[in-house]
């Protein structure tokens, strides 16, 4: 059998809880490419330019 709690929590103490489940920030990078370098997303292609590891991998989103 699973246990069961025993007294009711409080809502301060239930709402103080959860206040502590949050997403982390995002971890931004410079863009490897000389002519860029905006930050982007770690792991992944450049939104402005399509770069990604030293090589065009997407077509840029602005011309």
């Amino acid at each position: 059998m699973a246990a069961s709690g025993f007294r009711k929590k409080s809502r301060a103490n239930t709402r103080s809880r959860r206040a502590q489940w949050k997403a982390p920030m995002p971890r931004l990078g410079r863009c490897s490419n000389p002519a860029c370098g905006e930050l982007k997303p770690q792991h992944a292609a450049c939104p402005s330019c399509g770069h990604y590891k030293g090589r065009q991998a997407l077509r840029p989103s602005k011309p």
